[in-house]
């Protein structure tokens, strides 16, 4: 076999080869991501403390604006692949904080402090302020069952005599009260009357409407016990048998009256500072 024919064999072997093997195809994979969080590019973005402590702003590519202690800062960051890193000049020394990035878009501070998105924040504010209204309904609602309980407490707690003055029951402008028993209770007072017709009527004053004298309410004065009722020009007098009398019934109709305002004032207040249109 001739040289000539064996080149040629050898570059018809070659090129059928050639043509058997495939062509080799570009590769379209995409890196496999990376790991953590990794830097988003410039949006001004800003980052508040859900107290409103804190805001970070970013102005541009690479400074920042720190706004604290009703104070703001310009600052030089760099985003990396999992943090934030801000340098601070505070009182001409530069101070590194890392603020590490979080789940949603958020940074934590190195303390703890978590700085929030615009959109983070402002559903914390109004988680915070439905909660707050919660708080508000809750504590009205108690304090409304307090008003209305402090009228509903009738269990009698003691009784006491009183005696007719008859002077006082004949003067033209009294509604004075008559022998019979005083009854007191958690929340009132009740005791027998006569108008001016002479007929009975039974009265029930209730603590709320008590009016606080000089000496406190009620009080002792000689052989009877006085006290004022708002809206009432008469002052209410109950007259006992004598002076150890009326000073001792005084005083237990005084430590009742202080378990109810204990009890009820505070609620009574409360209730007064709501506006109309909140009450029932």
């Amino acid at each position: 076999m001739s040289i000539e024919r064996i080149v040629i064999s050898a570059a018809v072997a070659i090129g059928v080869v050639s043509c058997d093997k495939p062509q080799e195809k570009p590769s379209s994979a995409v890196p496999e991501a990376k790991q953590g969080f990794e830097a988003k590019p410039f949006h001004g973005e800003v980052y508040r403390a859900g107290d409103d402590s804190k805001t970070l702003t970013l102005i541009s590519r690479d400074e920042c604006e720190v706004k604290q202690g009703g104070k703001i800062f310009l600052c030089k960051y760099t985003k990396q692949d999992d943090a934030l890193r801000v340098v601070m000049a505070v009182m001409g020394t530069n101070q590194v904080v890392y603020y590490k990035l979080v789940p949603g878009g958020g940074i934590k501070e190195e303390n703890g402090t978590i700085l929030f998105t615009d959109s983070e924040y402002k559903s914390l504010k109004k988680m915070q302020e439905d909660a707050e209204g919660d708080a508000v309904r809750v504590r009205y609602e108690r304090i409304v069952a307090l008003v209305t309980e402090s009228k509903q407490q009738t269990e009698a707690v003691f009784k006491f005599p009183v005696h007719a003055d008859p002077i006082r029951v004949k003067s033209d402008f009294l509604v004075g009260p008559i022998m019979g028993d005083v009854l007191v209770r958690k929340c009132c007072v009740d005791f027998d009357t006569l108008s001016r017709d002479g007929k009975k009527h039974r009265r029930t004053v209730w603590y709320e409407d008590m009016e606080e004298g000089t000496a406190g309410f009620p009080r002792s004065n000689g052989w009877s016990i006085q006290f004022s009722v708002r809206g009432d020009s008469n002052q209410v007098i109950l007259y006992c048998g004598d002076h150890s009398q009326a000073d001792q019934y005084a005083d237990r109709l005084c430590a009742t009256i202080r378990d109810w305002d204990r009890r009820y004032s505070a609620a009574l207040k409360e209730y007064a500072r709501f506006p109309p249109s909140a009450r029932r």
